[in-house]
């Protein structure tokens, strides 16, 4: 069975107030769990095609990926590590991680 090549991390816990954000006159999200699976899907997909499309251009495996996509300002920023980061810590899992990066984003 082929081991899959990148796992994707995704954290709906302040998807709940997404919402809240909003300026008046703007639309609604739908956060819906249909809609939600719909994410998850486009979100995975484009996460093999990411990593296919770095394997052709640089054969050594990415070991850290971090998009930012700021809405506001219609910005797109791509951070990326080559180095073991995260791999041999003997306590912090996948989540954990997300959750550090989530917090540093949100008091930024």
């Amino acid at each position: 069975m082929k081991e899959k090549l990148l796992p994707t991390i995704i954290d709906v816990k302040f998807k709940h107030q997404l919402n809240q954000a909003l300026q008046n006159g703007q639309s609604l999200y739908d956060t819906s769990i249909n809609r939600q699976k719909e994410v998850l899907k486009a979100l995975n997909k484009n996460t093999e095609q990411i990593v296919k499309l770095c394997q052709e251009i640089h054969p050594t495996v990415m070991t850290e990926i971090k998009l930012i996509n700021n809405v506001s300002t219609n910005q797109f920023k791509a951070d990326y590590q080559y180095d073991l980061i995260y791999s041999n810590d003997p306590v912090k899992d996948a989540d954990d991680v997300a959750e550090e990066w989530f917090e540093a984003l949100r008091v930024k």
